[in-house]
């Protein structure tokens, strides 16, 4: 139940205990097992549509991309912003790198960014297709291979 805004995206964390439900500017934060059809949490700071969502595999934190040009990084129990990362431009999909230390990222430029969490910085920018509108992005379980997509 999402009744302020259409839901972007779903993103079930890893011990199958929450649903993350991406909308207009927030996501919502609720208990698959509870009966509650309210969230626990709801996480606001973005200021356009939430594209992406995706868990640490811990669950300890969640990252967010967003139309308003930013990858966020949230803190699941408190559900305040951590880290702010721009694009510059519409951010269309994010992703957690299984090394759990990069996050990754696309945008309506063209760009696939990683952004380096020790670092706390873009440590590598790909430009697959100049100009061309990455929309999503997926990294392999073992971390060995990236693959983006475009429409064209």
């Amino acid at each position: 139940q999402h009744p302020d805004s259409q839901v972007n995206r779903l993103c079930i964390s890893p011990d199958k205990r929450f649903l993350a439900a991406a909308g207009h500017h927030t996501v919502k934060l609720f208990d698959i097992k509870s009966t509650n059809p309210n969230p626990l949490l709801t996480f606001e700071g973005h200021t356009g549509n939430i594209t992406g969502v995706a868990f640490h595999c811990e669950g300890k934190w969640m990252v967010t991309s967003s139309e308003d040009g930013t990858v966020k990084i949230w803190e699941t129990r408190s559900g305040q912003v951590q880290r702010s990362y721009s694009h510059g431009c519409p951010a269309n999909d994010v992703v957690i790198h299984p090394n759990q230390g990069e996050i990754i990222s696309c945008d309506r430029n063209g760009s696939v960014r990683v952004w380096d969490l020790a670092e706390n910085n873009c440590s590598h920018q790909l430009i697959p297709e100049e100009d061309v509108s990455v929309s999503s992005v997926t990294v392999a379980s073992d971390g060995s291979l990236l693959c983006a997509a475009n429409n064209a």
